[in-house]
Parts: C-alpha cells; sequence; structure tokens
C-alpha cells in the first residue's frame, strides 16, 4: 500500500515541470501490478529507471515507472492483476495515456484507490471511458 505524495500536474508544454500521473511513497519490493488487461507495450530500462508501459483494448495505456525485476516483455498478454514488477525504491509513479496525451489518474481509477492500493482490484478503466 502507498499514499499519493505527488498528483497530477500537467506540465505547460513538452518538456516543461510537472507530475504526469501519480507519484506513490511506497516501501521497497512492493508487487506492482497491471491495472487492467492489456499488451505490454514496452517493459525496460528508460535513463537510470525501469518502466512497464500497457495498452489496454479501450485505447488507455498505463504507465508504471521506478520498478525493478521486471516480470513481463514487450508483447506479453496481461490480465488485471497480474504483477508487472517491484517497487525499486521509495517511490513509484503511475500515469495514464489517452489520446497520446498523459492525463490525471483520477480521471480513470477511483480517487480513494490512490490512498488504499497501487491500482485498483476491479476494473474501472473501460467503466469511466
Amino acid at each position: 500500500m502507498g499514499t499519493v505524495i505527488d498528483s497530477f500536474r500537467p506540465p505547460a508544454h513538452i518538456g516543461a515541470p510537472g507530475n504526469r500521473g501519480w507519484e506513490y511513497e511506497i516501501q521497497l519490493d512492493t508487487p506492482v501490478v497491471a491495472a487492467g488487461a492489456g499488451h505490454v507495450r514496452f517493459a525496460g530500462q528508460v535513463g537510470v529507471s525501469h518502466y512497464v508501459s500497457i495498452n489496454h483494448p479501450d485505447g488507455i495505456r498505463t504507465t508504471y515507472s521506478y520498478v525493478q525485476d521486471i516480470a513481463v516483455k514487450k508483447g506479453d498478454v496481461v490480465e488485471q492483476g497480474d504483477v508487472l514488477a517491484s517497487t525499486q525504491g521509495s517511490s513509484f509513479h503511475f500515469g495514464v495515456i489517452k489520446e497520446g496525451d498523459y492525463i490525471d489518474p483520477a480521471e480513470i481509477l477511483p480517487r480513494s484507490s490512490a490512498q488504499v492500493r497501487l491500482v485498483p482490484k476491479e476494473s474501472v478503466i473501460a467503466q469511466r471511458l
């Protein structure tokens, strides 16, 4: 379980400061699970961190940053709740992309999920869009 310590703050333009999702304060080695079923778009290193991205059937893409021990690879099919990786440190970032733009995860996830768990156990992605 983690607490959101930095909420969505859209940047003014590409490259500008902001937060393109929710950043959680989390324990090291916490399992990170898929928010919904989909295909792994990317799983690997970006800069000095590791990252997983999932394409969901409804056109939403979810991103999971600051992870380690990645358990999936590009092209894998995942179901909601499948373990993707584990957290690599004391923070974890969850992002949501719709039509090429990062959106506030609150648009697809109940706000209570931000305080209770990394991702909801019940699928709400398709229900919200």
